[in-house]
């Protein structure tokens, strides 16, 4: 019986990867019950000195060849020696050629990285004219992130571009 579950469970898996999800790499593509799809950019982890962990994902909605709803960016950070309280004071500043964002800091969950390190996850929200503009953009993204207004790193998000020019054949 366990067998006969387990055989079951595994093909209605692999029938929902390959019909259900249609994949480029590091995209996931849902189709949507309006005839559009949802987009979904896997996590990219940014190595950085000053930072112990940081990743960035985004979901877009799709109809008609356009983006029909703002476009959610989460990404978590955790900062050796900070608070919570420290890390969520920070500011996070999204960077393309001149274009400059300041992103919202919707905080997702609190947790613990490893030795007691505090991880935070936000969401932040993009329209879709930004959103566009971004994926459209050759600039290189950078993501600044500002302790009272004095610049505490920079992280270069290469490997998030190279995924969100992924995204340009929906365009």
């Amino acid at each position: 019986m366990k067998k006969k579950l387990f055989n079951l469970l595994f093909i209605f898996s692999l029938l929902f990867i390959i019909f259900g999800c249609t994949t480029l790499p590091n995209v996931l593509s849902f189709p949507q019950s309006n005839r559009g799809f949802m987009l979904y950019i896997t996590p990219t982890e940014v190595k950085d000195k000053n930072v112990d962990y940081f990743t960035i994902d985004s979901t877009f909605y799709l109809s008609d060849d356009n983006l029909s709803r703002d476009v959610s960016i989460k990404y978590t950070i955790a900062i050796e020696n900070m608070s919570r309280k420290d890390i969520s004071n920070l500011r996070y500043i999204l960077r393309y050629g001149e274009e400059v964002i300041e992103l919202s800091k919707n905080e997702v969950y609190v947790d613990i990285y490893k030795d007691n390190i505090i991880e935070i996850r936000f969401e932040s929200f993009l329209s879709p004219e930004k959103a566009t503009e971004l994926i459209s953009s050759n600039e290189k993204i950078y993501m600044d992130i500002l302790s009272n207004d004095i610049h505490f790193t920079c992280l270069n998000l290469a490997k998030y571009k190279e995924k969100l020019n992924g995204l340009r054949i929906y365009f």
